[in-house]
C-alpha cells in the first residue's frame, strides 16, 4: 500500500510543477510572442468590420387602484377572485409586473414589433418567415422584473434611434394589449356576476313566495307565534304545531339566507358594470427609451484580450506537447515508433 504524501512533499511537487511551467514559458517565448500578437492584430480586424449595437431601455410600472375602484378595494378584490380570468386581472404589485413580462413575451407583441419596424428587412430575412424574425428579436430583446416591481424592456439593434423607438412601442403594445385583455376580463366578469345575481333574485322571489304561502295556510306570521303555537289555524291538530314550527323556521331563514346574498351580489353586479365601462389603467413609464450615445457591443478590448490569451494557451499547450513527443523520441525509441504509427508522425 502506497504512503500518503508529507506536506513537504506535496509542496515541493507545487514547487516543481511552478518552475516546469515558467521553464515551459521561457522556451516558448518566442512562438508565444509571435501566436499571441498574431491573434491580437486578427481579432482586432475582424472587430473592427463588426457592426456596432446600441441598447435602449425603457422602464414601466403597474399602475395604482384609483377613484371608485380604489374606494372599493374589497370589492373589486371579490370581483377579481371570482372572476374567469383573475390570472390576468389588474392587480398591481409584483403579480401585475409578471402579467407585464407575459405580454411582453407573447407572440403578439413580438409580431407587431416586427411589423412596426418592417424587421424582416433589417435583419435581411430574404424567405419573409416571420418565425426567423421574431426569433431574431427575441436575441435582441430582453425583458426584466425587477424586485421592486418596476419592468424594463431592453432593445439592442445596429440604429441607436431605431433600438428607442422599439423600446418605446413595446410600451405602447403592452398598454393595448392591457386594455384589451382588461376589457375582456371586465365583460367575462359582468356576464358572470350578472348570472349569479339573477339567481339570487329568483331564489329570494321563491323563498318570499313560500313563506307566503304558509303565512295564509297556517296564520303564522312571526316566529313567536310559531314557537307559542297562538295564532295557528283552528284545522291544524296539536300535534302538528312543532312541526309546523320548524318549518316555519326554515322559511324564514331561508328568507334571511337569500336577502344576505342579494345584499353582497349587488354591489358586485354593480362594480361589475362600472369596470366593464371604464377605461382601464395604463403602465405608469419612469424612463422612455432614449437613443444611446454609446455601442452596448462589440467589446473589441475583451475580444483583442480573450483571443489573445487563447492563442497563447493554445501555443504553450502545443510546445508541451512537442516537448514531450520530442523526449519520447530520444528516451524510448519503441515508444515512439508506437505512437508514430497511431497518429502517423512525421520523423523530426
Amino acid at each position: 500500500m502506497a504512503e500518503s504524501q508529507t506536506p513537504s512533499q506535496v509542496s515541493g511537487s507545487r514547487e516543481s510543477l511552478l518552475f516546469w511551467f515558467l521553464g515551459l514559458v521561457g522556451r516558448a517565448r518566442r512562438p508565444l510572442l509571435i501566436c499571441g500578437f498574431l491573434a491580437a492584430v486578427v481579432s482586432l480586424v475582424i472587430s473592427l468590420y463588426l457592426p456596432n449595437w446600441y441598447a435602449s431601455t425603457a422602464t414601466v410600472l403597474p399602475p395604482r387602484d384609483s377613484g371608485f375602484l380604489g374606494s372599493l378595494g374589497t370589492i373589486s378584490t371579490a370581483i377579481r377572485d371570482i372572476s374567469p380570468l383573475r390570472s390576468l386581472s389588474g392587480l398591481s404589485g409584483r403579480r401585475e409586473s409578471y402579467n407585464y413580462l407575459s405580454i411582453l413575451e407573447s407572440r403578439s407583441a413580438k409580431e407587431a414589433v416586427v411589423r412596426k419596424f418592417n424587421l424582416l428587412a433589417v435583419y435581411e430575412i430574404t424567405d419573409s418567415s416571420m418565425e426567423k424574425a421574431i426569433k431574431e428579436l427575441e436575441s435582441n430583446v430582453d425583458v426584466i422584473v425587477a424586485d421592486e416591481g418596476h419592468v424594463s424592456v431592453s432593445v439592442l439593434d445596429t440604429d441607436p434611434v431605431r433600438a428607442a423607438e422599439m423600446a418605446n412601442y413595446y410600451v405602447e403594445v403592452l398598454n393595448k394589449l392591457s386594455r384589451t385583455l382588461s376589457s375582456q376580463e371586465a365583460k367575462e366578469s359582468r356576464v358572470f356576476i350578472e348570472k349569479r345575481y339573477v339567481m339570487v333574485l329568483e331564489d329570494l322571489k321563491r323563498a318570499e313566495d313560500s313563506l307566503k304561502a304558509f303565512q295564509r295556510r297556517y296564520g303564522i306570521y312571526s316566529l313567536t307565534e310559531a314557537l307559542s303555537g297562538k295564532g295557528l289555524s283552528t284545522f291544524v291538530p296539536f300535534e302538528r304545531v312543532p312541526e309546523l314550527t320548524m318549518q316555519y323556521f326554515r322559511l324564514q331563514r331561508d328568507l334571511e339566507i337569500q336577502s344576505k346574498l342579494l345584499e353582497f351580489a349587488l354591489p358586485l353586479y354593480e362594480q361589475a358594470k362600472v369596470d366593464e365601462q371604464r377605461e382601464s389603467s395604463v403602465a405608469l413609464v419612469l424612463d422612455w427609451a432614449v437613443p444611446a450615445e454609446k455601442k452596448a457591443k462589440p467589446k473589441r478590448s475583451l475580444i483583442v484580450l480573450l483571443s489573445t490569451l487563447s492563442a497563447a494557451l493554445l501555443t504553450l499547450t502545443f510546445y508541451a506537447i512537442w516537448e514531450r513527443v520530442g523526449e519520447l523520441k530520444r528516451e524510448s525509441p519503441n515508444r515512439y515508433a508506437i505512437l508514430r504509427s497511431v497518429f502517423r508522425l512525421r520523423g523530426k
